[in-house]
């Protein structure tokens, strides 16, 4: 019997997950939570098989949830479900050891089909993102996009202006700039803003 462990916070979405893994004769659904927070001891006792866990969790988010899981439990395989088919999520995700990525709209039994797959060796993904990641590598020399507005936030904090200052100067608070900056970090597969300028620098893009 495959153990499978569920992290999903919307109930409804859950619940009918949960019941679709229970009716196969093969897997068990033997944990199901709606936080990483709450799954994580669990995971460390009972090492699922495969974890399938949501992108966007409150608390701990599911990317940085799969790279936790991995040093865990490093033989639990993790299937990302997501609403989300943005290429930076993806690639987070499949570079902190998610096995898989699974859109939330797909047919229901393409979750099955999935689990399968990654039981056999595989790395599942919708069709979308299948497509999305093949377009990803045949532009691998093109510019990362950035808003006018974030290529703006980080020209003023390559001159050393603050969070509050740049706030000031764009006329938006200061959490509309750590927002942007988020989303910064994120499109240029940086950790803070000292990476980030020197990127956009290498780049051209300021």
């Amino acid at each position: 019997m495959v153990k499978i462990f569920l992290i999903e916070d919307q109930a409804s979405y859950r619940d009918s997950i949960a019941q679709l893994i229970n009716n196969h004769e093969n897997f068990n659904c033997e944990g199901i939570f709606e936080c990483f927070e709450s799954a994580q001891k669990r995971i460390l006792q009972d090492k699922p098989d495969i974890v399938l866990v949501d992108i966007k969790l409150p608390g701990i988010s599911g990317i940085e949830a799969t790279k936790i899981i991995n040093s865990l439990s490093p033989e639990t395989a993790i299937i990302i479900l997501t609403i989300f088919d943005d290429c930076n999520l993806i690639f987070s995700a499949l570079e902190n050891g998610a096995s898989g990525y699974i859109l939330k709209d797909d047919n229901p039994e393409n979750i099955i089909c999935a689990i399968n797959e990654v039981l056999n060796g595989g790395a599942p993904m919708s069709m979308s993102i299948a497509r999305k990641v093949i377009e990803s590598f045949k532009k691998p020399n093109a510019k990362t996009e950035l808003t006018k507005q974030q290529i703006t936030i980080l020209k003023l904090l390559s001159k050393g202006k603050n969070y509050q200052a740049i706030a000031d100067d764009l006329f938006i608070s200061k959490t509309t700039v750590k927002y942007h900056l988020r989303n910064i970090y994120q499109k240029l597969h940086v950790k803070n803003k000292v990476n980030a300028i020197s990127k956009a620098k290498d780049e051209g893009i300021i």
